[in-house]
């Protein structure tokens, strides 16, 4: 008997929408830390030139020109939270609740250390999923 096959059977349809689901999931959840992470590199950016300027980390986020408030973002969980650590350190707490999957949310944690060589930041910290994070951000 020879048949000939019209279309895909519910079985074949519920695997490919059962692998695709979580992978498309994956992909949003990481465009949006893309565009938190664009956020934070304008903050880096506003910090180094006042560090490179003053010779100072500023005291207040403020002074530097830094716009903390969620409404820049819609990705935000709460606002950003600036702590000056000392005149050479402050930190930058990114609280993000980004995708209504469970375990994607958390905060990063930008420590933003200035030198001779300019302001180095290291985005490991916070307990963010390593697995949503860029590269550069993941814990070891």
């Amino acid at each position: 008997m020879n048949r000939h096959s019209q279309g895909f059977t519910l079985l074949e349809l519920m695997i490919v929408v059962a692998i695709a689901v979580p992978s498309y999931q994956n992909y949003i959840t990481r465009s949006k830390v893309a565009e938190v992470m664009g956020f934070a590199g304008t903050d880096k950016t506003n910090l180094a030139e006042y560090y490179s300027t003053t010779g100072t980390m500023p005291a207040t986020a403020a002074i530097a020109g830094l716009i903390l408030s969620s409404s820049r973002n819609q990705y935000y969980g709460s606002d950003t939270t600036f702590t000056y650590i000392n005149k050479d350190q402050i930190s930058l707490t990114y609280n993000l609740d980004i995708s209504a999957n469970a375990g994607d949310e958390g905060s990063m944690v930008f420590l933003a250390t200035g030198s001779m060589n300019g302001v180095l930041v290291d985005c490991t910290g916070g307990d963010f999923p390593d697995a949503l994070r860029p590269a550069n951000c993941r814990g070891t």
